[in-house]
């Protein structure tokens, strides 16, 4: 198992303490991920539930219109009987202002019935087939009828005023069948564009005079850039169940003729007439009564004919703001905060979106065709500029087992998208609080942990120095946790460090100081001997005595490091110039070592630094010691002094072999020495470049040891910091 967990962690890269509580944070940050997982379930049961709701609503409304035949029956004609002739008058949701503008009636263009060439009962020869037309528009608004006649034509014949008849100009003639039977003709004219009123014709239909004022029967005559548009408002009971209409356009030169007659149906009885399929206004009134404000009702026929509509889907009140309003005042600092990040993951509920049924005349879908069959359903559907979603409920109203009629109930989803975007915000809200707080006091946390830890790396770190000399063996922690536990722990550990570091540093002194003594007697009894010995004796004698001189170089090295640490806490350091001191130690060691050539190579200015210079002529001779041990007497010595940035570098290089891979910092160490083989002339104990190091330090500089990339052999490189005064000095 230890060899699986130690395969894996080779993949896994070094994480800090604070990136892993981070990481936990993060973890925490997946949590309104979850809440908003769960909003969008509870959106979709909402959804469900909304749909039960409008079929609910559906089923009532058509409940009220179960067995009520009446409220259908001009209108539920098959379809292969509603004849071209047939009028069908639309459902207006305000009443129309005359203006004499064919853009007022551009939204309903759509719904005007043409009447053209198939509907011209009489022509001239001299007019062309697309001179004359009608396009006529027959709207209701509460208990009024409204009429619009867009006429082509290429010249207007207005009424005279000197003359009294009114079939000597052009006219229209409107035409229908009273709800008491009753034929009735209206005529209309104008002797000028503006206001007009109708005229009620007699019932013999070859009879134009004499004319009756109907008052209730006004408009606007509006010249028009292809002919003339005639804007009519009248009663409902002006009309019935049968309508035609027709328009007289008169030869501007002979009057008494007509150039052009167009009618939708001839005019001489009721019997000729088309049908006039006019909404049942109790309908209306059934479904006013019901006051299902917060959804959109229609009334179909069996032919899928809009008979009426109430209700708005754009209504504000569909959204629940006012509901919504009251909760967000208390909110309302945290939400102008998360405002900007939840706008990301909300959805709009704007009132603007594209209406896929906006005044349609019949409604054809799955559900009106299911409920046409008998089938009460629902559906789901994403308006056309996929702003909102709009859910439909269709219910068939039956009539001793026919279906007469259908019910269609839709209402959006805006107000439940609205709740899901409070929910998300009252959650966002919380969660952001609470994760605000979290993430402080875990990165409180995490930056207490990882400062201690730091510091407890420092002061470990500074606890030995690099030569491994422990420094101080206090880390000091009154946390009674883990860290100051471990803390306490590595305390006591460099205190026992530091007390067995102590002992062997010193174990060079008492070696020394006990040594001393039997030396001192052997060399007395040698001596002593030496004065009465023979030939013989003699050379085992002399064999002694260097041994002495080499127990006595021993003990001189071995504490050599120590008298120099006691000797430099007690130095004070002085400016000198250190290309003077290497020239001086240079004619020393061209003395000691006559049969090797030591070459100086330095710059031709003063090299300032701040020190000891006996200590620094130390060093020096300690590298060329070290050099000329390494190097045969054929091989040159180099001894180089440069300026590099504002330190002065000494560097001593000799020819020979390289150093050791990854011996490069390990030569300076007290008693480390990496000679191949050990002179019998002279002890090596490894500690000529520990001292060197000891003084470099000393200094406030670096040493070290570089393989030579110009031939084989090694550099000692000293790094001094240049003096203050280095800028005295001109290059």
């Amino acid at each position: 198992m230890n060899q699986v967990l130690k395969w894996i962690s080779q993949f896994i890269p070094a994480i800090s303490i604070r990136t892993k509580l981070i990481l936990i944070l993060l973890f925490f940050a997946a949590l309104p991920w979850f809440g908003f997982r769960y909003l969008w379930e509870i959106e979709r049961y909402l959804q469900v539930s909304q749909q039960h709701t409008l079929s609910g609503t559906s089923q009532a409304v058509a409940t009220a219109l179960h067995q009520r035949p009446e409220l259908f029956a001009q209108l539920n004609t098959a379809k292969q009987e509603f004849r071209p002739k047939d009028f069908y008058v639309y459902p207006l949701n305000h009443s129309v202002l005359f203006r004499g503008n064919t853009n007022d009636w551009k939204q309903n263009q759509n719904k005007f019935k043409h009447l053209g060439l198939s509907f011209i009962s009489y022509k001239s020869a001299t007019v062309a087939d697309d001179d004359y037309g009608l396009d006529v528009f027959l709207g209701r608004y509460q208990q009024s009828l409204f009429t619009a006649i867009n006429a082509k034509a290429p010249v207007i014949n207005y009424r005279s005023k000197e003359n009294l008849r009114q079939d000597r100009n052009d006219h229209f003639i409107l035409a229908t069948q009273l709800k008491n039977g009753q034929f009735k003709r209206y005529l209309i004219s104008a002797f000028k564009d503006g206001k007009i009123q109708g005229y009620s014709l007699p019932s013999n239909p070859a009879l134009v005079n004499p004319l009756t004022p109907e008052k209730q029967i006004n408009g606007l005559w509006s010249k028009t850039a292809n002919g003339f548009l005639v804007e009519l408002s009248m009663p409902l009971t002006l009309v019935g169940n049968k309508f035609s209409i027709s328009s007289y356009f008169v030869d501007p030169d002979d009057v008494s003729q007509n150039k052009v007659i167009i009618a939708s149906s001839p005019l001489d009885s009721s019997a000729s007439l088309g049908r006039l399929a006019i909404p049942s206004t109790d309908i209306d009134e059934i479904i006013d009564a019901l006051s299902y404000n917060d959804a959109r009702i229609w009334v179909l026929n069996n032919l899928g004919q809009v008979l009426t509509k109430s209700g708005d889907i754009h209504s504000p009140a569909s959204t629940w703001n006012t509901v919504i309003e009251d909760v967000n005042k208390n909110e309302r600092w945290v939400s102008s905060i998360t405002q900007p990040i939840l706008n990301l993951f909300t959805q709009s509920t704007s009132i603007e979106f594209v209406d896929p049924h906006n005044d349609i005349t019949a409604m054809a879908n799955p559900i009106v065709e299911k409920a046409l069959k008998g089938f009460s359903s629902s559906q789901t559907q994403l308006t056309p500029d996929k702003k909102t979603e709009i859910i439909s409920a269709a219910t068939p109203i039956w009539n001793d087992g026919v279906i007469i009629g259908v019910v269609v109930t839709e209402q959006t989803t805006l107000g439940i998208r609205q709740l899901r975007n409070h929910a998300m915000q009252q959650l966002f809200n919380t969660l952001f609080i609470v994760l605000l707080i979290a993430s402080i006091g875990v990165l409180i946390f995490s930056a207490s942990i990882s400062r201690r830890l730091s510091r407890l790396r420092d002061h470990t770190e500074k606890a030995i120095d690099p030569q491994g000399k422990v420094l101080n063996t206090h880390v000091l922690s009154t946390s009674k946790d883990e860290i100051g536990d471990l803390t306490r722990s590595f305390s006591q550990m460099l205190q026992r460090l530091g007390k067995y570091n102590h002992y062997l540093e010193n174990m060079s002194s008492r070696l020394s100081h006990e040594l001393r003594t039997p030396i001192t007697v052997v060399r007395s009894s040698l001596e002593h001997v030496q004065i009465s010995a023979s030939d013989e004796q003699q050379k085992y004698i002399d064999r002694a005595q260097n041994g002495l001189k080499r127990l006595n170089t021993i003990l001189y090295n071995m504490t050599e490091a120590s008298r120099l640490e006691t000797t430099l806490k007690h130095e004070h350091m002085h400016q000198f110039d250190l290309q003077e001191v290497v020239k001086g130690c240079l004619q020393g060691h061209q003395i000691a070592f006559p049969k090797y050539k030591i070459i100086l190579k330095t710059v031709p200015y003063p090299l300032p630094v701040l020190g000891v210079a006996d200590n620094i002529a130390q060093l020096l001779d300690k590298l060329v010691n070290n050099a000329v041990e390494f190097s045969s007497v054929t091989d040159p010595i180099e001894i180089r002094l440069s300026k590099v940035n504002n330190t002065a570098e000494l560097s001593v290089r000799n020819e020979g072999a390289y150093l050791p891979e990854g011996m490069e910092s390990d030569v300076f160490n007290s008693m480390i020495s990496i000679r191949m083989t050990n002179s019998d002339e002279q002890p090596h104990l490894g500690l000529g470049l520990y001292i060197s190091a000891m003084i470099a330090k000393f200094h406030h500089g670096t040493i070290k040891a570089i393989n030579r990339d110009d031939t084989p052999g090694v550099a000692i490189v000293v790094s001094l910091p240049l003096s203050d005064t280095y800028t005295n000095y001109s290059n």
